[in-house]
């Protein structure tokens, strides 16, 4: 039995496709395209297939074409599984003596900081979440700092 088991996991925009298992005979052939735009693009195809492949899409459309060998050798077959879900950056941390808002946790969503009266941030005032295997934010959580700390310069000015 020929079959390809593959995993599609919708993003933004976006696909993913994992195959789990691919098993066809000398000249059975199968291709994997990304639908959605003006044409079909050619994601890849037996030659590319390995367990554990991941093959991305920019649309959330794909369609598989396979080719089996002709008669008497019989009709062949593929399994094709997938499942979907929205992948996403994990919630930022907010900041000791500031807050976060989060427009989305989705690629291309935003998390802004600020810090309270009396506090800089210190880092990026505005984290994106990017599309990955595994989304992330293109920058690290930034922190808040104390405007005023004493310096050494300030505590020989109270001495006097």
């Amino acid at each position: 039995m020929k079959h390809t088991n593959a995993k599609i996991q919708p993003r933004r925009g976006n696909s993913r496709k994992q195959v789990e298992n691919i098993s066809l005979q000398e000249g059975e052939t199968i291709t994997v395209e990304g639908l959605g735009g003006p044409d079909p693009l050619p994601l890849a195809n037996q030659s590319l297939l390995l367990r554990g492949q991941v093959i991305r899409s920019p649309t959330h459309q794909a369609a598989l074409r396979f080719q089996s060998l002709p008669l008497p050798v019989g009709p062949g077959t593929f399994h094709f599984h997938y499942q979907a879900y929205l992948l996403s950056c994990h919630f930022p941390r907010r900041p000791a003596y500031g807050d976060v808002t989060v427009s989305s946790l989705h690629p291309g969503g935003s998390a802004r900081f600020h810090c309270a009266s009396g506090y800089q941030l210190r880092g990026a005032r505005l984290l994106t979440c990017v599309n990955a295997t595994q989304p992330f934010w293109d920058s690290q959580e930034p922190i808040c700092i104390g405007e005023w700390a004493p310096t050494e310069k300030a505590r020989c000015r109270e001495e006097e």
